[in-house]
């Protein structure tokens, strides 16, 4: 195996800066939206709903969606931070949606749709959301690939990524800091070498970070060496939940420094840091769950026993998510470096368990016909 064969994951995640920053992130959360909404239309037909059952469960599930995954992300990943900083709650443009909160969020919404709308069971509806939320689930993975976010463990495969893009993004950060952001960077870059260092037992392959910046005054060879230095004993942090993708060097050569005027280069050695792309992992798990319940449901007809498919939704999408999360960094800070299983596990166990009660309930009970007669949603409705 070649020890320094890798993917370089150079992404830049923005559609669009200006006017208004918009990233891939976001269509792919609106196309979940969009395919779910016409996938359960369909559906919808077959049991002979009215079409403003369609039209609203649209407005239900992206508000339950949205809201419960932010909430989520806030209470189960983040609390620390938000605490005292409750404003920052309503910054979703800023990130940090949380899967398992966005499902407890589809589930209120979805008993509030039961309630308000149908007037039948919630599982009468979630058999058929659940089909369109593994689909959404595997779209929205996509999304977090293109930010080079949610990642996995560092890894030597020829198939571990190194998310370059991020890479950049954080030393731009640590070098904006030393500036007091003064500094306009005109390009950086990370080419990787043929060598690689061995370290706790991984071989980290070497890299060259290279950046060329402007600032308002006439510069120096040691205020350059000091960004550069800066850059470097920041990424020299013991590694922890910030997920890094480089790593400063300590025994190298000393800074490649040029300036001219208010222009200046420099080069500092780095050890590049590949990782499993679990995103990817993620989506491809869950377009098989979405290709399998999509085959139940028209195919197997398993609608017809209440539940089935949210139980067989709940078991598949969180036992999977639980055996890739041993493959992922933690997200959380608070999480102990000694436990067994991580947050994102911990909240998978539930899922899975109230799928097999959903399963042993539905083949408890006898199949059913779900098609609405007309004279009996008109009874409801009065």
């Amino acid at each position: 195996m070649n020890l320094l064969a890798f993917i370089n994951w150079d992404f830049k995640p923005e559609i669009l800066e200006d006017p208004i920053k918009i990233v891939y992130y976001g269509p792919c959360w609106a196309l979940s939206f969009i395919i779910g909404l016409y996938l359960i239309t369909k559906m919808m037909k077959r049991d002979n709903a009215p079409d403003y059952f369609s039209d609203k469960i649209l407005m239900y599930m992206m508000v339950g969606g949205i809201v419960g995954a932010r909430l989520g992300h806030v209470f189960f990943y983040d609390w620390a931070e938000y605490k005292d900083n409750l404003i920052d709650i309503f910054k979703i443009w800023e990130g940090g949606l949380a899967s398992h909160g966005g499902a407890i969020g589809i589930l209120i919404a979805n008993w509030l749709y039961a309630r308000n709308v149908t007037k039948r069971t919630p599982t009468w509806s979630l058999d058929k959301i659940v089909v369109t939320v593994a689909l959404a689930a595997s779209l929205i993975r996509v999304g977090n690939l293109t930010n080079s976010e949610i990642i996995g463990t560092k890894s030597e495969s020829s198939s571990a990524f190194f998310f370059e893009y991020a890479a950049k993004q954080r030393a731009t950060r640590y070098m904006n800091w030393a500036a007091e952001g003064q500094i306009a960077i005109n390009e950086m870059e990370i080419a990787s070498t043929k060598d690689y260092v061995t370290e706790d037992n991984f071989n980290y392959p070497k890299g060259i970070l290279t950046t060329s910046f402007t600032l308002n005054k006439p510069l120096t060879e040691q205020y350059v060496a000091s960004l550069a230095s800066h850059i470097e004993n920041n990424l020299k942090e013991q590694y922890d939940y910030e997920n890094h993708h480089i790593i400063g060097v300590t025994d190298e050569a000393p800074f490649n420094i040029s300036v001219n005027g208010n222009n200046a280069t420099f080069s500092i050695p780095v050890l590049i840091v590949p990782r499993i792309p679990t995103q990817i992992w993620e989506a491809a798990a869950y377009l098989v769950v979405f290709i399998f319940l999509f085959f139940a449901y028209w195919k197997l007809e398993f609608y017809k026993r209440d539940g089935l498919l949210f139980g067989l939704f709940m078991i598949l999408m969180f036992s999977a998510r639980f055996v890739i999360e041993f493959w992922k960094e933690k997200q959380a800070a608070a999480i102990d470096e000694e436990d067994l299983i991580n947050m994102g596990q911990w909240l998978s166990i539930p899922g899975v368990l109230i799928g097999l009660y959903y399963v042993y309930r539905a083949f408890k009970n006898p199949a059913i016909d779900t098609t609405i007669q007309i004279e009996e949603l008109n009874k409801n409705n009065k």
